[in-house]
């Protein structure tokens, strides 16, 4: 099957760069593929729109007879979308070409055989030359793409943007695009989308309430993997919002706005991520002009054009952008929310920022809108008394018993003193200061917890929070010394007992001595302490036991940092 790609019908390349005058990022027009359904007159149409409105060459237009509109078999797909949209790029130039864009009524589904999960022709399609990961439609999560940013989110350290096009520039990086597309319940509601985002553009940089929704009301005892990855995501993505000098509406009750005790409403949206219902939108919202939302949900994106999916909902009540998933995607493989918003903030385009915070290519994601849609193009300053601070972690795994180390550093001196309510969990395991202050000036501080001892590997989490804004850490307590070996022994009374423990880490000069305990002192002496010598990570200990007129067992207790491990000694009488 062969694909069209050039001139088709429509208004002359003249009068498109006509139209597009103004518009701006005109760069980047040129490196933009349309790819719409050649069988489907609505769906040229919507890519004719699409390239008068950013002044895309009449040549980087790719018509396609797919053999559906909404799904096609992997087979299919390696036959008659693959081979046809490879020649598309061939034609104008596979190198130049960042961004693929999807028309109207074009498949969005690639059926794999024997599998219970679809995957998307457009994140298939992100690795059309399977440079980054070989498998042509795999079953499992591949390799995460390099341009990805993987940020550590619950120590809000965030990872510097980069560019697309400065990335793609370097000769060693493979050609890998950023994949959208202009699809939704009708032609009309997908040639908004590129009429929104213009609009947008044209009023300056987006306006509106931030509107995030957490499913727990503290963070406390949240660390930032599985679906607390999720919460802290959207946390920083609200501390980012709210940074910029958005007005913010952050739920954090269980339900989701429009479902009490929730708020009932977030009008005016403009930043939007939440979660979770299965394959359902809440008519909670209205969007601002040029309003990006994320919900994070399994079936976000199952259908484009029709049902109770979040997607086509949210498309069909005025939102601009967005992004979802055909099927499930675990969590992790959706686009980060505070990814996003940190890209976009920096001057980003949608695209860019898409791509570099959703970390796989060939997996189950759709992003709807225009690409080049840039929210905030000279970025947008950002209020360091509203910014949360990084967290650094000086000691991220510690001795039960030992003090960790943290420190606080805000992004830029602080314009007036901040008060940082500091909380631990669970709270028998480490205690910190209540409060840890950033004068006026200053720009980092450093505090101490003080851990316990511990027997086995515990984790610690430390919480620091000011109005609203919210940093964590998870520090790993090991136990500073593991079970006596042997645990139990059989000696006849008289006779030397020793028995050997291992230590959590090796001992530095001068560390506290052992303490040790025995239960019946009168038969089986024990030092009062045992000092380890530096660079040492055993601890040897050697008793004297006396000889006894019947079976007695003693239990030797080892002690460091409140932490304890027993070791049993069996004196039989002599003879026995």
């Amino acid at each position: 099957m062969l694909a069209t790609c050039g001139p088709a019908p429509g208004p002359s390349g003249m009068q498109a760069a006509n139209s597009a005058a103004g518009a701006g990022h005109t760069s980047l027009a040129e490196r933009v593929l349309i790819i719409y359904h050649a069988d489907v007159p609505e769906s040229l149409d919507v890519a004719q729109h699409y390239r008068q409105a950013r002044g895309i060459p009449e040549a980087n237009l790719c018509g396609i007879a797919f053999p559906s509109e909404l799904s096609v078999r992997e087979d299919h797909y390696q036959m008659q979308v693959k081979g046809p949209l490879r020649d598309c790029l061939k034609r104008v130039g596979d190198r130049n070409i960042l961004y693929l864009v999807f028309s109207y009524r074009t498949p969005y589904k690639v059926m794999l055989p024997g599998q219970r999960f679809d995957s998307s022709v457009d994140s298939l399609a992100a690795d059309i030359w399977d440079e980054v990961h070989a498998v042509p439609a795999p079953t499992q999560p591949g390799p995460v793409h390099p341009y990805y940013a993987d940020h550590h989110s619950q120590q809000n350290r965030m990872v510097a943007f980069q560019d697309f096009a400065a990335f793609r520039a370097q000769a060693s990086t493979p050609r890998i695009y950023a994949v959208w597309r202009l699809d939704a319940a009708s032609a009309t509601l997908a040639k908004g989308l590129v009429d929104k985002a213009m609009q947008a553009e044209r009023k300056g940089p987006l306006r509106g309430k931030g509107c995030f929704d957490r499913n727990t009301a503290s963070l406390a005892n949240t660390d930032d993997r599985s679906y607390g990855s999720g919460e802290w995501a959207i946390q920083r993505a609200a501390d980012l919002t709210r940074s910029i000098g958005f007005p913010l509406e952050l739920d954090t009750h269980h339900q989701e706005f429009g479902e009490a005790p929730a708020p009932a409403r977030c009008d005016d949206a403009a930043l939007y991520t939440g979660w979770y219902s299965l394959n359902n939108y809440n008519d909670a919202f209205t969007w601002a002009d040029g309003a990006i939302g994320l919900h994070l949900d399994s079936m976000s994106a199952w259908n484009l054009r029709e049902g109770t999916s979040w997607v086509v909902n949210a498309v069909n009540r005025g939102i601009t952008i967005t992004s979802g998933a055909v099927s499930e995607p675990y969590l992790p493989n959706l686009a980060q929310p505070d990814g996003v918003i940190h890209a976009l903030i920096a001057g980003a385009n949608v695209g860019d920022a898409f791509l570099r915070s959703t970390p796989l290519l060939k997996w189950r994601i759709v992003n709807v809108g225009d690409p080049l849609y840039r929210p905030f193009p000279t970025g947008a300053p950002l209020d360091p008394a509203k910014q949360a601070p990084t967290m650094i972690l000086r000691s991220p795994a510690v001795l039960g018993g030992v003090p960790a180390v943290v420190m606080l550093a805000a992004n830029a001196p602080a314009a007036k003193e901040q008060k940082w309510k500091i909380t631990v969990s669970p709270a028998d395991l480490g205690a910190a200061p209540s409060e840890v202050r950033l004068a006026a000036g200053e720009q980092k501080q450093e505090f101490q917890i003080r851990t316990a001892g511990v027997t086995e590997r515990a984790t610690l989490r430390v919480l620091a929070e000011a109005d609203g804004a919210q940093v964590g850490g998870s520090i790993l307590v090991l136990p500073v010394m593991g079970k006596p070996n042997p645990e139990t022994q059989k000696v006849t009374g008289g006779q030397p007992v020793g028995f050997t423990i291992t230590l959590g880490a090796t001992v530095q000069s001068g560390t506290a001595p052992f303490k040790l305990k025995s239960s019946c002192p009168s038969d089986l002496q024990a030092p009062e302490v045992v000092q380890v010598p530096a660079g040492n990570a055993v601890l040897r200990v050697d008793l004297t036991s006396k000889p006894v007129q019947k079976e007695t067992t003693c239990t030797i207790t080892v002690e460091k940092y409140g932490a304890e491990q027993k070791a049993t000694v069996v004196l039989l009488p002599g003879g026995a």
